[in-house]
Order: C-alpha cells, then structure tokens, then sequence
C-alpha cells in the first residue's frame, strides 16, 4: 500500500474551489441517506433509455458530492487537497472548477460506456479527482510528493507516483473485484492528462 499525505509544492493562492468542493462531499456524507442516494447517483443503464438522459445528466455533476462510506470520502478528499491546490492556482479559480466537473462527468461516461446495462449506483469524487492527477502529472512531473509505502515515509517525484497509481488503477480494472469504478479512474485521469496537455500548447 501507498498513501501520499503532502506534496512539496507550494500553491500561490488560496484553493477556494478544492475547498468549496470538500466542504461540499463533506456535508453531503454527512446528510446522506438510502433515499438521496438513490435520488442523486449516476445510474450507467439510464443512458439507453431516451426518457431518462436529463436525469442521466444531471446525476453525472451530483453523484460526484456523494460517497459510499467514511474511508471513500476521506481518501478521496486527502487526494484533492494534495493535488487540487496547484492546479487549481496553474487553472485560475473559475477554469478549474469547470475542468473538475467535466473531468467527473467524462469519468463517469467511461465507466457507463463498460457497463450500460449496469443499474448499479455509481457515486464518489474519485473520476473527477483522477483528472485533477492527471492534469497534476502534466503541470508539476517533478514535484516532490510524500508518501507513506506500507509504514515507511518516502518521497517520490510526481511523475512516478501518478504514473505507477495509473498503472495500478488499469491492473485493477483487469483483475480487480466490483465495487471499485476502475475505468473511471483511467477515464478521468486521461481526460486530465491531455486537457493539460493541450492547455500547455495554447
């Protein structure tokens, strides 16, 4: 197991919209039932249904303020604020926050495109969090981040980090259990890297 806990990266603002947004999954946990859940996850199998894609769309933007349990929500938070200040400060406030809620929603898509039929509940932040580190890895490869591996501190340079998390994530999609939206993670990543990419261009 490896868990980063801080990035030697200092943001030059202050991360309004990475805050907003934990503030947000965080009281949205905490006000969660059965019945918001059901009302507020992306459901993939409503893509096939025409009646359905509003609701379709707008459960892509909400499910990703809702969380199975504590460890999902904490975890996904820990990653956002590591990596979300400094993209955020590179992005400019009001872009990043566009960036996050496309980046979820492509994510989620992703997921949905490899079980449509699937009439499962899809929520977590962890697709539109991916983008966030694969925009990371673009803007800040050398970055120090640190990490704890099983109990022991280390320092790895950004690149390294997220792309061994990338890897693991297309392993897990291949051999991992249900439960975990593993294409999410890699569409959200990628949606990321290469918006990154193409914003560096511009």
């Amino acid at each position: 197991m490896f868990l980063p806990y801080k990035d030697d990266n200092p943001s030059r603002s202050f991360p309004f919209v990475t805050v907003a947004i934990i503030a947000l999954c965080s009281i949205a946990y905490f006000f969660q039932t059965g019945e918001t859940t059901a009302t507020y996850a992306f459901v993939p199998n409503h893509l096939i249904h025409p009646s359905y894609w509003l609701r379709a769309v707008e459960t892509l933007i909400t499910s990703m303020f809702l969380h199975g349990d504590i460890f999902h929500l904490l975890f996904n938070m820990l990653f956002l604020w590591i990596f979300g200040d400094n993209v955020e400060d590179r992005m400019g406030h009001l872009r990043y926050a566009g960036f996050y809620l496309a980046a979820g929603a492509f994510a989620g898509l992703c997921q949905a495109f490899i079980g449509m039929f699937a009439k499962i509940h899809v929520i977590g932040a962890s697709g539109a969090i991916a983008g966030v580190m694969g925009a990371y890895y673009v803007m800040f490869p050398k970055a120090r981040v640190r990490t704890l591996v099983l109990v022991f501190p280390v320092v790895l340079p950004a690149a390294f980090f997220l792309g061994l998390w990338f890897v693991l994530q297309i392993v897990s999609s291949l051999t991992g259990g249900s439960g975990v939206a593993w294409y999410a993670h890699i569409g959200g990543f990628l949606a990321g890297y290469f918006t990154a990419k193409r914003r560096g261009k511009s």
